[in-house]
């Protein structure tokens, strides 16, 4: 994975520009940068961009993660179970594995979760790029 700063627009608005390889072609990702007010901050942010999308921790921000859907399930369920029921559900959706809130949920359900290191693979294999958007 490689990548780039490119500044655009009137204002200066840095992006981060990732090659992606995906189905055996390259993939060009914009991402804005916020609050970067130079080109060495926004190499900086863009490198850090790029190791978190290699090791499986970047989540877009126009997608929901695990923890927000749970948030908003356990507010929804607050009026529709007993609370007994309703503390139990809050207790089992905030106890869970470490970094698990930033697990990426996509619309049709399904939630991908970063494998430990060692394990077998869960499903079908993916691509070495990480998981394929919904």
């Amino acid at each position: 994975m490689s990548g780039h700063v490119r500044q655009r627009g009137k204002k200066g608005q840095w992006y981060a520009v990732i090659d992606v390889l995906g189905a055996g072609k390259r993939i060009r990702r914009w991402h804005k940068l916020e609050n970067c007010k130079g080109k060495r901050e926004a190499e900086k942010a863009c490198e850090r961009l790029i190791a978190q999308q290699a090791e499986g921790t970047y989540v877009d921000p126009s997608r929901m993660t695990v923890a927000d859907f749970l948030e908003r399930w356990i507010e929804h369920m607050e009026g529709q179970v007993s609370p007994r029921s309703h503390e139990r559900y809050a207790e089992l959706c905030r106890n869970r594995p470490p970094g698990w809130q930033r697990w990426a949920f996509c619309a049709h359900g399904d939630a991908y979760a970063p494998r430990a290191a060692g394990s077998p693979p869960a499903g079908p294999p993916m691509a070495a790029a990480g998981p394929q958007p919904c």
